[in-house]
């Protein structure tokens, strides 16, 4: 049989994402989807972190104020886990990169600020 080196490639480029990713196993959500979210709980869903939804929610956090979010605010909301405030942080990162927005612009169009 013949394996593509371009899939193979591409498997090795994921791997070693997750691998560097401080040993943190991330989602196949956060590889690979580049369609940006317009709320949170879509937004929780793509990455796979939908269970921290009724956090966000019972603290106002709506999606503009969620990508502002750093480590030490998941903290102050009670998300201790090592790996989800990395799965958390790496989705605000991403998200943010997608829709192409810095901090101070998120915070304006927040209507919780």
């Amino acid at each position: 049989a013949v394996v593509s080196t371009q899939s193979t490639g591409e498997e090795m480029r994921k791997f070693e994402e997750r691998k560097t990713n401080e040993g943190v196993e991330l989602p196949d959500q956060l590889l690979g989807d580049s369609t940006p979210c317009h709320d949170l709980p879509t937004l929780l869903t793509k990455y796979g972190l939908s269970q921290y939804l009724s956090v966000l929610q019972a603290q106002e956090v709506d999606f503009y104020t969620f990508l502002t979010l750093t480590d030490e605010d998941l903290k102050e909301l009670g998300i201790t886990s090592f790996g989800a405030k990395k799965k958390l942080v790496t989705a605000i990162q991403e998200e943010g990169r997608l829709h192409q927005i810095d901090h101070n612009s998120v915070l304006n169009a927040s209507n919780r600020w």
